[in-house]
Parts: structure tokens; sequence; C-alpha cells
């Protein structure tokens, strides 16, 4: 999957499991978040830095 390269609005976020995120928007408008740095408690396996993950939910699902 591929993201939008990160620029200046690209916001920062901390996810339930504590993982730290980047996220912007892919070519198709969703919410991405690039891992940044894995939480100290996170059980997920694919959740390691640089990483790209799609946000779930509906309201990550459509363009600004």
């Amino acid at each position: 999957m591929s993201a939008v390269p990160a620029s200046a609005d690209a916001d920062y976020a901390a996810l339930p499991c504590g993982c730290r995120v980047r996220t912007s928007r892919d070519f198709l408008g969703r919410t991405v978040a690039t891992v940044e740095e894995r939480g100290a408690e996170c059980p997920r396996a694919d959740h390691q830095p640089g990483r790209v993950l799609l946000m779930p939910g509906r309201e990550h699902a459509r363009p600004e």
C-alpha cells in the first residue's frame, strides 16, 4: 500500500495499544497510519515501525 508522502499537514496520534503513528491520506482519500514507535504493551505483530496501516472506522474511509 502506498501512502501520500509525509508533509507538514501529517498528524501524529496514539493508538489504543500504545503505538505512536503518523497519519496521512492515501491516493483513495482513506486515512492511513505509519507506525513511528511501537507501544511497550502492544500485542499486535503487524505494528512494526515503518509499517503502513489502514485506519479502521467509517470516519477514516472517506476523503476530507
